[in-house]
């Protein structure tokens, strides 16, 4: 052992903050020997969690990732759903990243954090197979401070094997969560073998606010995004942009609802796009209790199944207040789809190529929606990265045409204005992005200055056509602090404020 430690403390000495381990009992030490501002390197491999109940993280300012940047190649490999009492990481510090990694195979929790852990970011990661749900932060009525600031984007949440091990799972399963933002993530097959349904793919509560879950695809699971349970409610969420798909395949069990908000005030749902094939489901949107929930601009295609019946689409109850309106409800009709088959579901892009709209369809959807959205930025991005909106409204649904399509011909849209719209995600973590319109072709110029009005870049000093433009700000060379983009043209200037945090 002393060897090992040895062994470690030289390789932090060749890699400054950087520790490399190859094997389970190296990972261990690595996380007890760290110092905050570290960075735990794990080389491609399979680790077993062998006699121990987690992979214990407790330094503050932590990054955990593989050493290749893939993945798939390095497996957290836990004892069995079945086994004893373990998970994969238990989370008891602050700013800490799990990166790149597959977590997979564990009795309880891939990841569980302390019930008050801020700023976690699990990005690029795999979490399959949990006897319980995949992602925890827990509630503990004796602490009263919440979990503040975290991030879960470009991760894989499944059950490898089509359904789950019983119904007592989930996906990510936050108590008493502040500001937390659930991005780009894919969530397959969280579904109770049992005459009961499993946990939601995503669910804040336990009076969770300022939750924002966007872009995500969730296929098949029992119940899709909720905010809010009984007397635990939510406050001031938004979900949009989802994709959340159930068809009759075998495997889909017993499901409920796609989109839930129960006791959730001032919940804004806008451009989601609901497919349930799946005759048992309950709703697709529903508000129970919900005050100043706004349901907006949302697709909702639902079987006339035994309880999915079309009425109950968006289903508002129990003295729940809030505008309903501006959304597509219909039957399962394959002539509104580009894709007639019925999608593979284990493939992902069979699934979103299935959900994007013929051009007959179009017309009732494009430039149908409404840009008064609560809480929206003034541009934001559709499912695939679309900036919206394109034409002279927001389209219903999670997809932004890229044209307006009118009777006969195709028009592009002019702004009357220049504007440099809000960064986003803002505040960010290495990359934001910008966006900006011009209303007469010319020289275009994007300059970052930082908070002592030094400039620090030049992104851009281009020509552009008129129209709407966005580019991609990498800030992974400058330090956390208050930036401020700037656009400048030879008749405008403006500039925002962007907050990078690592």
């Amino acid at each position: 052992m002393k060897y090992l430690i040895l062994t470690l403390f030289f390789i932090r000495l060749l890699f400054a903050d950087h520790i490399i381990v190859y094997t389970f009992r190296e990972f261990e030490n690595a996380l007890n020997i760290a110092q905050p501002g570290d960075s735990v390197l794990v080389n491609d491999g399979v680790y077993k969690i062998q006699d121990t109940w987690a992979l214990q993280v407790r330094i503050n300012h932590l990054t955990i990732k593989s050493l290749s940047g893939i993945r798939d190649n390095v497996v957290i490999q836990g004892r069995g759903m079945h086994a004893d009492s373990h998970h994969g990481f238990w989370v008891d510090a602050d700013f800490v990243t799990i990166q790149d990694l597959t977590i997979q195979n564990v009795r309880n929790h891939c990841i569980q954090t302390h019930v008050d852990a801020d700023f976690l970011s699990v990005k690029n990661c795999v979490l399959r197979d949990a006897g319980e749900q995949m992602l925890k932060v827990p509630m503990d009525e004796n602490i009263d401070s919440p979990s503040e600031s975290g991030l879960v984007e470009d991760c894989l949440f499944e059950y490898s094997q089509g359904i789950g091990p019983r119904d007592y799972i989930g996906g990510i399963d936050c108590h008493f969560a502040k500001d937390w933002i659930v991005r780009r993530n894919v969530f397959r097959d969280i579904s109770s073998p049992e005459h009961a349904v499993a946990e939601h793919a995503v669910h804040f509560w336990s009076w969770s606010e300022n939750t924002l879950c966007e872009n995500n695809l969730i296929i098949n699971c029992d119940r899709g995004i909720g905010y809010g349970l009984s007397n635990s409610g939510h406050r001031n969420g938004t979900i949009r942009n989802n994709i959340i798909f159930h068809d009759q395949s075998p495997g889909g069990g017993y499901a409920d609802v796609s989109i839930e908000v129960f006791n959730s005030d001032r919940t804004a749902i806008y451009n989601n796009t609901i497919y349930q094939a799946h005759s048992n489901y309950f709703a697709g949107i529903k508000n129970w209790g919900g005050k100043n929930v706004s349901i907006l601009n949302n697709v909702v295609i639902i079987s006339d199944g035994f309880y999915g019946h079309v009425q109950q689409a968006i289903w508002v109850t129990n003295g729940g207040t809030g505008p309903v309106s501006y959304n597509h409800v219909c039957v399962p009709n394959p002539d509104l789809f580009a894709s007639v088959d019925v999608p593979d579901v284990n493939r992902v892009q069979d699934v979103t190529d299935f959900l994007h709209i013929r051009d007959a369809g179009v017309t009732e959807l494009i430039d149908a929606g409404t840009n008064d959205l609560p809480g929206a930025p003034a541009a934001f991005i559709d499912f695939d990265g679309t900036i919206r909106p394109v034409g002279a409204a927001v389209d219903i649904g999670a997809d932004e045409f890229e044209e307006c399509v009118g009777i006969g011909e195709t028009t592009i849209n002019v702004p009357l204005d220049y504007q440099l719209f809000q960064n986003y995600p803002n505040p960010f973590n290495a990359k934001t992005l910008l966006t900006f319109q011009v209303p007469i072709d010319g020289i275009v110029n994007v300059i970052i200055y930082n908070a002592q009005g030094y400039k620090v870049a030049i992104l851009e000093q281009e020509f552009y056509a008129a129209g709407k433009h966005s580019m991609m700000w990498n800030a992974t060379p400058f330090p956390s602090g208050c930036y401020f983009v700037t656009l400048s043209t030879t008749e405008y200037t403006q500039s925002v404020k962007a907050l990078l945090v690592k």
